[in-house]
């Protein structure tokens, strides 16, 4: 198995895609038969100018990165990166920094997002909710493939 990686310029905020593959037998003596792959990363919320691979998609990540802020107005990020394959969501990894240190506020709003989360952003993928701060991840939700809820855990801080 041989692949081509397309790195990121220096100043993305995510990494580079792989372009082509080829899987040849052990013995072969050459690489041939090149299979195209079309896979993409993207942050969101999308900046001005740029174009959103899905409208439905970004859409979706404002609405459940305002409904974060309006639980609590003083979080320092929501973003996401989103990965496309043939130009269909195959993952999303989404980061909320906070400046939430009691385990009432973090379960509190752990519960909160995790009710966001499956209304608002898109279904039928896998997608990852990382709460942090700068003590380090106080929690972590996720839902599979074609699952409907979100699971999650709240990690202890001493």
């Amino acid at each position: 198995m041989v692949a081509l990686y397309k790195a990121a310029p220096d100043d993305s905020l995510v990494g580079g895609n792989f372009i082509a593959s080829s899987n040849n037998a052990p013995q072969s003596t050459k690489v041939d038969n090149w299979k195209t792959i079309d896979q993409k990363n993207y942050v969101f919320p999308i900046a001005n100018g740029q174009k959103a691979p899905n409208d439905n998609d970004a859409a979706a990540f404002d609405q459940f990165k305002q409904q974060a802020q309006s639980y609590f107005p003083n979080l320092s990020g929501v973003t996401a990166q989103a990965q496309y394959t043939n130009g269909t969501l195959t993952g999303m990894h989404v980061n909320v920094t906070t400046q939430f240190y009691s385990y009432t506020a973090i379960n509190s709003f752990t519960q909160y997002l995790q009710t966001s989360a499956q209304k608002y952003l898109p279904q039928n993928s896998p997608i990852e909710i990382t709460v942090g701060s700068t003590n380090g991840i106080q929690s972590y939700l996720y839902r599979g493939q074609d699952q409907k809820k979100f699971s999650s855990h709240v990690f202890t801080n001493y």
